[in-house]
């Protein structure tokens, strides 16, 4: 069980940073909300940006307890 649980670890490591670019090349910046200028690629990544923070911030202060 410990071996299967390593394996699909390490499968996750490999394609979840293949499927976070993926996802962000394929996604139409233009059509989202609150895009109507230039900036809608600079909003997603300032939203993953922060999100990202958040969660980490969040696991850690959860740990700590």
């Amino acid at each position: 069980m410990n071996r299967t649980v390593y394996i699909l670890t390490l499968l996750s490591g490999i394609f979840l940073p293949l499927n976070l670019i993926v996802g962000f090349f394929g996604m139409n910046t233009t059509s989202l909300p609150f895009t109507q200028g230039d900036g809608g690629t600079l909003l997603v990544i300032n939203t993953l940006f922060i999100s990202a923070i958040i969660s980490t911030l969040l696991v850690y202060f959860i740990k700590k307890r």
